[in-house]
């Protein structure tokens, strides 16, 4: 049975309607195939018409809670200040807790992260780093780094620290230099023991 040139301005309406609740991009082409096929004399009945623009609007609408939700999921973690980040680089040192030093670097610690210092120590990841920050805490307990605050510049800052016993004698000191991701967190740290080299005049 032909369905052309049946109720043309109802059916055309009702698809314009319902369209016009769709994303404005996805819109537009709807839009101009209605036309097409006006232009050709292709109208449908209400019924028909009706049904079709339903299923048209559900798939614009599934399409664009897609691309939401796909939006939300790239969306770039909170972004991480320099102070911030030397706090919270300082805490996970100083926690004897694995599951709070796991939290705590991973909000400050990209996951290939990489740390380095002249033990020779070099770890890739959160959990290698945790590793070896909880072997350090074994090996002196009690102690505690003393952080300052960083001095940066573009992606890059460093910060000077302090290893202290209990009793605040001195286990070592030292200089960090960070390289930082995009949103802030750390992706590689160079550690140096001791003060830094004198120049000679």
């Amino acid at each position: 049975m032909s369905h052309r040139n049946v109720i043309p301005a109802q059916g055309g309406a009702i698809l314009y309607q319902l369209l016009s609740a769709a994303p404005a991009l996805s819109i537009r082409l709807a839009r101009r195939l209605a036309v097409a096929f006006a232009s050709d004399g292709y109208f449908f009945s209400t019924t028909y018409m009706t049904s079709l623009a339903n299923n048209c609007l559900a798939v614009l609408l599934t399409g664009a809670l897609c691309g939401s939700a796909r939006a939300h999921a790239q969306q770039p973690t909170r972004a991480v200040s320099p102070d911030s980040a030397v706090v919270l680089y300082c805490a996970a040192w100083n926690t004897d807790s694995k599951g709070e030093r796991a939290r705590l670097l991973e909000r400050v610690w990209t996951p290939d992260g990489v740390y380095s210092d002249p033990n020779p120590t070099r770890t890739v990841g959160r959990a290698a780093l945790s590793d070896s920050i909880a072997a350090l805490r074994r090996r002196y307990p009690g102690a505690r780094f003393h952080c300052s605050a960083p001095q940066t510049h573009h992606a890059a800052m460093r910060a000077t620290w302090l290893y202290l016993r209990p009793d605040e004698t001195e286990v070592a000191r030292g200089e960090d230099f960070y390289e930082l991701a995009p949103d802030g967190r750390i992706k590689r740290v160079t550690g140096f023991f001791g003060a830094a080299p004198v120049v000679k005049r």
